[in-house]
């Protein structure tokens, strides 16, 4: 066998065996995640998608109730169209980047269900829901029993209190990432303010409409409030609302359909 003159550019057999071993082993391990992080990234494309369809429905419901026409008009303003039987019932296709089919379903209380058949998660968290609004409430309650002052817990923060709602209320079946409360915050027993814009994206210090749910009462009411720049237990600075009130947009209603459409109709109007 020949050797390898000195100095002379050039791999041996052994050295590209070893190489093509090498980037084989990091194919086989590589591959898979590749591949696994793809489709959790279709999955949340797909969450999205049906938790566009539910509000969209939700809306709809409010100008006119719970009917066949009202399912049409929210999956076509979603951008799909679909099979609609009544107006309990529908399916459709192409909404799901992987391939799934979507069916929508209305139960006696009014809740919402859109589901997957690719994708396990059903998004179903309707604020409007006597029993779920509660739990939120509960939930977030308990998280700040015992604390002095004005205690508050905010959607965007990675605090321990957040967490420990998120984590409770996902336990409980409830996803509020999958509700209208896009940005919300808690303060005491009876107050809670939610709106469907995502405040991380605007300036701090801007004015935004939002819901409040008076838990007492058992009314939800549009008020304007404020946003400031907060900051976490762990010293990270998140956009947050400051659940000050204002001007009151809309009075309280028991109707959560209509209070929606007239926090879609404010959001409007300060050109969200």
């Amino acid at each position: 066998m020949r050797r390898r003159e000195r100095g002379k550019a050039g791999f041996t057999l052994v050295e590209l065996i070893v190489v093509i071993a090498i980037l084989a082993i990091l194919m086989a391990v590589g591959i898979p995640f590749y591949l696994n992080a793809k489709e959790k990234s279709k999955e949340k494309v797909c969450e999205a998608n049906r938790t566009e369809i539910m509000r969209n429905y939700i809306y709809e419901s409010s100008i006119g109730g719970f009917t066949a026409d009202a399912l049409k008009q929210a999956i076509a303003d979603s951008g799909y169209s679909g099979t609609v039987t009544d107006a309990g019932n529908a399916t459709l296709k192409g909404a799901c980047p992987s391939g799934g089919n979507y069916t929508v379903s209305v139960n006696a209380s009014g809740t919402i269900t859109v589901s997957c058949d690719r994708h396990s998660s059903t998004i179903s968290t309707n604020l409007g829901d006597a029993g779920i609004i509660q739990s939120v409430i509960d939930t977030m309650k308990n998280q700040v029993a015992g604390i002095s002052g004005t205690p508050h817990i905010d959607s965007a923060s990675n605090g321990k209190r957040t967490q420990n709602v998120i984590a409770e209320l996902k336990t409980a079946g409830i996803d509020l990432s999958s509700s209208d409360a896009v940005t919300w915050r808690y303060i005491n027993a009876n107050r809670f303010y939610f709106t469907t814009v995502d405040i991380s994206k605007i300036s701090a210090g801007a004015q935004v409409p939002v819901i409040k749910y008076n838990s007492a009462q058992k009314l939800y009411s549009v008020w304007l409030t404020g946003t400031y720049s907060a900051t976490s237990d762990s010293k990270v600075y998140y956009n947050a609302l400051t659940g000050n009130e204002v001007k009151n947009l809309y009075g309280g209603v028991a109707d959560y359909a209509k209070a929606l459409a007239n926090l879609k109709a404010a959001l409007k109007t300060y050109g969200y």
